[in-house]
C-alpha cells in the first residue's frame, strides 16, 4: 500500500512538471494565466485527496502563487524546480539491495507490454493534430465567436488528450525505471536460489543414493536368512517313536 501511494505521489509530480513544460514551450501571457490556474486546482485536488502532506501543499502554493514580484518565466521555472526537488524526495535509494517481489516483477514486466509509447493510435492522433491547437499566432486570424469557440474547443481536447497521454508517459519512464532498479537485484537472489537449488538437489540426490544402497543390503541380508518355513509345523506334534519291534526287526 506505501508503495502504491509513493508510485501515485511520483506519477502526479510529473504530470505537473509536464504541465509547466509545456507551458515554457508555448509560452503567453493567456497561456501563463491558465497554467497558474490549473497548477492552484491540481494542488488543490492533491490536498482533498491527501496525496500530498500540508507542508509540502503550502510550500508549493506560496511557489505558485507567491506574492514577492518576479517574472513570469522565472516564476514557472521556480515552480518546476519546486516540482523536481519533491520527485527527488520521493524517489527511492537509487542504490536500494530490496529485492522484489517475482509476482511484481512479472505484473511491471508485463504493464510496459501495453506502454504509452508503444501506444501507435494515440500517436498517430496527436501527429494529425491540427496546427492551430498549438499555434497562438491563429488567434488572429479568427474573424467571429462561433470560429473562436470552435477553436476553443479544439484546443481543450487536444490539450485533455496530451495531459492524458504524458501522465501515461510519465507511469511509464516511472515503471521502466523501477524496473532497471530491480532487476540487478532481482537477478542476484535468483542466482542465490538457484544455487540454493542446486545444492539441495545434490543433497537429496545423495540421500536418495543412500536410501537405495539400505535397500540392496537389506535384500541380501533377507537373503540369507534361514528360511523357517522349511521346519516342521510346531502346531502338529512330533512324529510317534519307533516300537521294540522296529528297532530289531531284521
Amino acid at each position: 500500500m506505501m508503495c502504491s501511494r509513493m508510485e501515485e505521489r511520483k506519477v502526479a509530480l510529473h504530470y505537473l512538471i509536464n504541465l509547466v513544460k509545456s507551458y515554457q514551450m508555448h509560452s503567453s501571457i493567456q497561456l501563463y494565466e491558465q497554467t497558474i490556474q490549473k497548477l492552484m486546482r491540481i494542488v488543490g485536488i492533491w490536498e482533498e485527496r491527501k496525496i500530498f502532506d500540508s507542508n509540502v501543499l503550502s510550500s508549493l502554493r506560496q511557489v505558485i502563487g507567491g506574492a514577492v514580484p518576479v517574472s513570469k518565466k522565472k516564476r514557472i521555472e521556480d515552480v518546476k524546480l519546486a516540482l523536481q526537488e519533491q520527485l527527488a524526495k520521493d524517489s527511492p535509494d537509487e542504490n536500494s539491495d530490496e529485492v522484489p517481489d517475482s509476482d511484481d516483477m512479472v505484473k511491471l514486466i508485463t504493464s510496459l507490454i501495453e506502454s504509452a509509447s508503444s501506444d501507435a493510435e494515440i500517436r498517430q492522433k496527436i501527429a494529425g493534430l491540427p496546427q492551430t491547437v498549438s499555434d497562438a499566432s491563429a488567434l488572429k486570424k479568427i474573424k467571429d465567436k462561433a470560429e473562436a469557440e470552435r477553436l476553443a474547443t479544439s484546443v481543450e481536447d487536444a490539450s485533455k488528450m496530451l495531459n492524458d497521454y504524458n501522465e501515461r508517459l510519465a507511469q511509464e519512464l516511472n515503471d521502466r525505471k523501477k524496473l532497471f532498479r530491480s532487476l540487478a537485484p532481482f537477478v542476484n537472489s535468483q542466482r542465490e536460489k538457484l544455487a540454493e537449488s542446486e545444492e539441495r538437489l545434490k543433497e537429496y540426490k545423495q540421500k536418495l543414493q543412500d536410501v537405495a544402497a539400505a535397500r540392496t543390503e537389506l535384500e541380501h541380508h533377507i537373503k540369507s536368512l534361514p528360511d523357517f518355513s522349511m521346519l516342521p509345523d510346531k502346531d502338529a506334534g512330533l512324529a510317534p517313536l519307533p516300537s521294540a519291534g522296529d528297532l530289531f526287526k531284521l
